[in-house]
């Protein structure tokens, strides 16, 4: 099966792996024969199931990729990492970050933290949510992985892009289905309580002072 969607977060000589590990998810997908660059080598990282849409890839400091994406098969959050030897599909290990059913269609979005923490920004398809899931450590097991939806409107949180600022604050953009607006939202601390993210829509007209989801102009931006 082929990548739905990916996005990588890489480093001089891990472009070339970030980008061909996201393609080969799932068994069956052919080398890119138009690149001019080294030889990329393709890796099988994960089979079980129909695997690997909605694919979001980060490199953390120590050179260590980590992945989300969707299984299509069994509907979960997968999350993929591996630390050596990348091209050694047995190097890779794979877990379900969120069991709950629908969870991770329509988008994943995964950040590193500068302390490791993962952070991923997710759909929820069967809640039709969007939700954030977090683990701080030993993320290869299912249970260290806190999961909670970010909305409670149905319709809220697809298409997710997340990022860390480097003082470990989140920041977030996903889709308003009911509204057809952009939302963003942002936290500090405490995110996997919802109440801890505070969210702006940017707007056509209002000031740039960023109060909450009024303040935007389509094309300022919010400091």
């Amino acid at each position: 099966p082929a990548t739905a969607s990916s996005s990588a977060v890489a480093n001089g000589s891990e472009v070339g792996m970030v980008s061909q590990v996201s393609s080969r998810l799932a068994a069956g997908a052919s080398p890119d024969r138009r690149s001019t660059g080294p030889a990329h080598i393709p890796v099988t990282v994960d089979s079980v199931g129909q695997i690997g849409a909605w694919v979001s890839l980060a490199v953390d400091g120590t050179g260590r990729l980590h992945a989300s994406y969707f299984d299509q098969l069994n509907y979960d959050l997968k999350y993929a990492t591996c630390g050596e030897a990348r091209t050694t599909a047995t190097n890779w290990t794979a877990t379900i970050a969120d069991a709950d059913a629908g969870s991770g269609r329509y988008s994943t979005s995964l950040a590193i933290e500068g302390n490791g923490r993962l952070h991923v920004a997710y759909f929820d398809f069967t809640n039709v949510v969007g939700k954030y899931a977090t683990c701080a450590a030993a993320c290869t097991t299912s249970a260290n992985w806190t999961a909670v939806p970010l909305e409670t409107t149905p319709n809220m949180g697809e298409y997710a892009s997340l990022v860390v600022a480097g003082d470990g604050r989140l920041h977030l953009t996903y889709s308003d289905g009911v509204a057809g607006d952009l939302t963003y939202a942002t936290c500090a601390s405490s995110c996997t309580v919802a109440s801890s993210w505070t969210r702006w829509r940017p707007t056509r007209s209002g000031s740039s002072a960023c109060t909450p989801r009024s303040s935007w102009t389509a094309t300022a931006a919010c400091a």
